[in-house]
């Protein structure tokens, strides 16, 4: 696996901060590096690192099951914390459960409109199309990527992608 040059990233983030949506998405497979890439962009900017995974699962505990969709926006908000100008997310993959009922896409666009947001998504790009999964897993995703800066990682290697 190669590290990418973040002099790249850093102009991406550079340009996100002047939109409208501050957001970054870094889309990827499993084991194609996005972990370690934001830890070093979390490191080189100063931004904290989200691991959403955990900090939401248990967040979600105390919510009733009926309620927990409608939860997820303002927990993320809690979690990421006032006052930060910038934030990294990574393992996302708890938005993609059934039962929350969460379009992962527009919940980064909310919480991009006020800070610049890295967020990671495990899955693959066809086209300008975000894909999660196949059509039969229950967690599938399909979903066309809006006009914003996207860098799709394989294997360490980033292919970046601007609006």
């Amino acid at each position: 696996m190669t590290t990418p040059d973040l002099s790249r990233f850093s102009e991406i983030i550079g340009q996100a901060s002047g939109s409208r949506h501050k957001l970054v998405l870094i889309i990827g497979e499993s084991g194609a590096g996005k972990t370690g890439l934001l830890s070093s962009l979390s490191s080189k900017h100063s931004l904290p690192l989200l691991n959403l995974g955990p900090q939401l699962g248990a967040r979600l505990l105390s919510v009733p099951l009926r309620k927990r969709p409608l939860a997820i926006e303002a927990t993320v908000q809690e979690l990421i914390g006032p006052g930060q100008s910038g934030v990294c997310i990574d393992n996302t993959d708890i938005l993609f459960s059934p039962a929350l009922r969460c379009d992962p896409i527009r919940l980064a666009y909310s919480v991009s409109q006020n800070r610049v947001v890295l967020y990671a998504l495990n899955g693959r790009l066809e086209g300008r199309r975000f894909v999660r999964g196949y059509p039969d897993h229950p967690e599938y995703f399909s979903e066309e990527i809006p006009a914003i800066p996207t860098v799709f990682l394989e294997r360490g290697a980033p292919t970046f992608y601007n609006s």
